[in-house]
């Protein structure tokens, strides 16, 4: 999941958000899948109320709840579709909320600070009940971490009927009968490949109408999704049958009670922080053998770069995607990643004009000529993710950013 860029992730929820598919955990729980068996429904109740009803939907949340704990203590979670990324240090687990670890919390024992709530409610009142709490991120030692396992890794383990928790974001298109398909993907519109691996779920109605409401979900691309799930093998490839989605919502600068800068001046000075020699051109260069950037021909030279490539342990932060650029990842990775995500969510994350070419001088520093030339003989090579073309494409999303509402100064 993202890490970067810090200073919009720093304003993000923990996963709060829930919205349940009622139709698929009841026919779940009605055929007695063993998937769902770790929880149970009141049938009863439900009868008394009707399965539309907001007690059928209380009901289910908390029976999700109980399947998700169950995944988590059984190892059936998996973080990013075909990306391994590793989640260490502090600012990791703030910023990727990942779900408990289980052993860890047992053994720490550690808890909120007992003023926890009494704060939350004096600077959140009821306006934003998701905002984190102070000695929340006390939990960092207790969250998942480490290098975790992906959709692509585990898939080979999974059986037919299997529950599974996947941390992914969650990605739309209209199909071919106008209608909208659901698929997880690491890669947005704007980064991805054909090549990229996609994971197809299958929705409910409902689910699905509540979905299109969501700022992300409308745009095509939500970084922040958790599914709980179960597998399903059929001939075509593997599917996920949705049982509930769980979101991250902006939490707004005036309902938020650490000492950050505001949104503005934070974003411009993580933009004017990123260091340069994480940038994957940068990487491939230093990777190439010292004969391939001297004069090789571009065939000679992709099969030379190949070759040196897989000579890379798993343990490079870029062996995972073998030259693709990570999306989650590294300064193209930052500069994308607000190119998607600021125009979905510009209510919550508005920046004036004058701001908008701050950060663009900034983005001009970063990816200069050299840059360029560099990058395009490199293309030649090996198929780099972030070409010069795209991020030209950024730039240009980036450059519409500017409205009259910006918080702040105006040129």
């Amino acid at each position: 999941m993202l890490s970067v860029p810090t200073s919009l992730l720093q304003r993000w929820s923990d996963y709060h958000v829930a919205i349940p598919c009622v139709e698929a955990l009841l026919t779940a729980s009605l055929d007695d899948r063993p998937a769902v068996s770790p929880a149970r429904l009141d049938f009863e109740a439900l009868n008394a109320e009707g399965w539309r009803s907001n007690t059928a939907r209380a009901q289910c949340i908390a029976c999700c709840d109980d399947l998700v704990r169950w995944c988590v203590e059984h190892r059936r979670y998996v973080h990013n579709v075909a990306v391994r990324q590793t989640v260490g240090s502090y600012l990791d687990h703030d910023l990727v909320c990942t779900p408990l670890d289980p052993d860890a919390s047992s053994v720490t024992g550690e808890k909120p600070h007992p003023l926890a709530a009494g704060i939350a409610r004096l600077f959140t009142r009821t306006i934003v009940p998701h905002a984190r709490a102070i000695g929340v991120d006390r939990v960092h030692r207790r969250r998942l971490n480490g290098e975790l396992s992906c959709w692509s890794m585990a898939v080979r383990e999974l059986r037919d009927g299997d529950l599974l928790l996947i941390d992914a974001p969650l990605t739309t298109q209209k199909g071919e009968s106008g209608d909208t398909d659901f698929f997880l993907c690491d890669y947005p519109s704007l980064l991805r490949q054909p090549k990229d691996v996609r994971v197809h779920l299958r929705v409910s109605v409902d689910a699905a109408k509540e979905l299109a409401a969501l700022s992300g979900v409308r745009a095509g691309w939500h970084p922040f999704c958790r599914v709980l799930a179960i597998v399903e093998q059929e001939p075509g490839g593997v599917v996920l049958r949705a049982l509930q989605f769980q979101f991250r919502s902006p939490i707004p600068d005036e309902h938020r009670y650490r000492r950050h800068p505001p949104w503005p001046e934070s974003l411009l000075e993580d933009a004017q922080g990123q260091e340069r020699e994480l940038m994957e051109a940068d990487w491939l260069k230093k990777a190439l053998p010292a004969e391939t950037s001297t004069g090789l021909s571009p065939e000679m030279a992709a099969i030379d770069l190949r070759k040196h490539l897989k000579l890379y342990d798993s343990g490079s932060p870029y062996a995972i995607t073998r030259g693709a650029g990570s999306p989650y990842e590294g300064v193209e990775a930052f500069w994308c990643c607000l190119a998607v995500m600021l125009p979905a969510w510009t209510d919550d994350f508005p920046l004036a004009a004058g701001q908008v070419a701050r950060l663009l001088d900034s983005f001009d520093a970063t990816f200069t000529s050299e840059w360029r030339r560099v990058a395009s003989q490199l293309h030649q090579a090996v198929e780099l993710r972030y070409t010069p073309a795209l991020m030209d494409e950024a730039r240009s999303i980036l450059a519409g950013l500017g409205s009259s509402r910006g918080a702040g100064e105006t040129s």
